[in-house]
């Protein structure tokens, strides 16, 4: 990109900055400075928010250290060890459902703390709602001089309650 500066230290490959930075001669060579790293980095983080497909490994490793969570607080927030968030930030596949929503939502109500929770709590909802239609469910097995198990009604409700 000509002109531009391929800004790398954020960790994310593809950030091109075209203004807010400056090329300076340093007594160790040609450097840069970037005017306001906390806003260019405010900025990035709210771009890769509001995107629209999965985050990357990278991605999630820059929203995470955004908000200056080790590896290991961020897995005992989602319920994985610091090794499983490791591998999350470094394959180069997208982050999955739901790490991949909470870790924005985590973010955004980080840096707007009137944010309501709602829009999280629809979206898990919706996961959780496909996450139960992909169930199989099968017919417990009836144990012999049962008289729960053996009741009809009971076992009809079961299948009621199954595939509602």
């Amino acid at each position: 990109m000509k002109g531009g500066y391929h800004y790398r230290q954020s960790g994310l490959p593809n950030v091109w900055l075209m203004n807010g930075f400056e090329i300076i001669d340093s007594p160790y060579g040609e450097g840069v400075s970037i005017h306001d790293v906390h806003e260019l980095h405010l900025c990035i983080a709210r771009v890769l928010c509001k995107k629209p497909s999965e985050l990357t490994g990278a991605e999630f490793r820059f929203l995470r250290r955004e908000l200056d969570f080790s590896q290991e607080m961020i897995g005992t927030l989602f319920g994985r060890s610091k090794r499983q968030i490791g591998n999350i930030e470094r394959k180069q596949e997208s982050v999955k459902e739901p790490f991949n929503t909470l870790i924005r939502h985590i973010y955004l109500a980080n840096i707007n703390p009137e944010n309501s929770y709602l829009e999280v709590f629809q979206r898990l909802r919706s996961i959780d709602i496909e996450w139960h239609e992909n169930l199989s469910f099968t017919q417990p097995s009836v144990a012999e001089n049962d008289p729960i198990m053996e009741h009809e009604s009971w076992q009809s409700n079961i299948k009621e309650i199954a595939y509602a």
